[in-house]
C-alpha cells in the first residue's frame, strides 16, 4: 500500500513539475524557447510542428533534460531580475545626476 501511495504522490508531483514548466516555456520570448528546443534536440526530444509552432510532449521527455530546461528557465529567469534591477539603478542614476 505505502508503495502505490508514493507511486501516486511521485506522478502528481510529476505532473505539477511539466505543468510549470510548459507555462513558463509558454511566456518566454522566441529566443529563449529556441532554445528549449536546442535542449529538446540534444535530448533526442522531438516534437510536432505547425503553422502554430512546435509541439513536444513533455510526459515522454527523460528525467534528466527535464532537469536541464528547468535549470535554463531558473537561469533565464535569474538574468531578468538582473537586468530589471540594472535598469532600476540606471533609472535613480538618471534621474538623481541628469534631471
Amino acid at each position: 500500500m505505502a508503495a502505490a501511495a508514493s507511486a501516486a504522490t511521485s506522478s502528481i508531483n510529476m505532473h505539477s513539475r511539466l505543468v510549470a514548466l510548459k507555462d513558463n516555456i509558454e511566456l518566454l520570448s522566441k529566443v529563449h524557447q529556441s532554445e528549449v528546443l536546442r535542449i529538446c534536440d540534444k535530448g533526442g526530444v522531438s516534437g510536432s510542428e505547425n503553422k502554430n509552432g512546435v509541439f513536444i510532449n513533455l510526459t515522454c521527455v527523460a528525467e534528466s533534460i527535464i532537469t536541464e530546461l528547468e535549470t535554463y528557465l531558473d537561469y533565464v529567469r535569474d538574468q531578468e531580475i538582473q537586468l530589471n534591477e540594472i535598469e532600476q539603478q540606471k533609472k535613480e542614476l538618471t534621474t538623481k545626476y541628469f534631471k
